[in-house]
C-alpha cells in the first residue's frame, strides 16, 4: 500500500515524464493496458490506446504544452492533482486549424493507482476556456448586473 508521498510521487513523475516531456515511450511505465478512463473523448477509443491518440493529439496541436501541478491530494489508491496547462495553438486541434494564441487553463484529474500503474481516470478539463482563449469559440458574455430580489 503506497503511503501518501508515494502517490503524489508517482504523479509528478507521471507529469514530468509523458506529459512535460511529450514521451509516449514512457507511458507504459504509469498505465495499466486495461486502464477504464471514464470520461474519454467520444470519437477516441478507450483504454491505453485512447488515452495515446489523446496525447499525441494535443502534443501536435501544443507542442510547447506544459502542467504545472497547482494541488495534490492522495488517499491510496486515489489521487487528485489539479494542473494549471500553458501553451501556444501551432497546430490543428479537433480539426480546427492553429491560431498562433497561447493559452492557460485548467485541469483536475483523478487516478486510481494499483501497483505503480493507472487503472481507472477521471478528468474535468476547463476546454471553454481553453477553447476560447485559441479563438474556437468567442468569449462569453458578461453576466448581468445582480438584482436585490426584494427590488424586483
Amino acid at each position: 500500500m503506497p503511503t501518501h508521498g508515494e502517490l503524489k510521487d508517482w504523479g509528478r513523475r507521471f507529469i514530468r515524464d509523458v506529459l512535460n516531456n511529450h514521451d509516449l515511450a514512457q507511458i507504459d511505465r504509469y498505465i495499466s493496458p486495461d486502464i477504464h478512463l471514464h470520461d474519454s473523448i467520444a470519437d477516441l477509443p478507450n483504454g491505453l490506446e485512447g488515452l495515446k491518440a489523446q496525447f499525441t493529439e494535443l502534443w501536435t496541436a501544443f507542442p510547447d504544452i506544459h502542467a504545472h501541478v497547482d494541488l495534490e491530494i492522495a488517499e491510496d489508491p486515489m489521487l487528485v492533482i489539479k494542473v494549471t496547462q500553458k501553451g501556444t495553438n501551432t497546430g490543428k486541434f479537433r480539426g480546427l486549424e492553429p491560431s498562433g494564441n497561447s493559452f492557460a487553463y485548467q485541469e483536475v484529474h483523478i487516478v486510481k493507482v494499483i501497483d505503480d500503474k493507472a487503472v481507472e481516470y477521471w478528468g474535468v478539463v476547463n476546454s471553454a476556456h481553453l477553447l476560447q482563449q485559441i479563438g474556437a469559440v468567442p468569449e462569453a458574455l458578461p453576466r448581468p448586473a445582480h438584482r436585490d430580489l426584494e427590488t424586483v
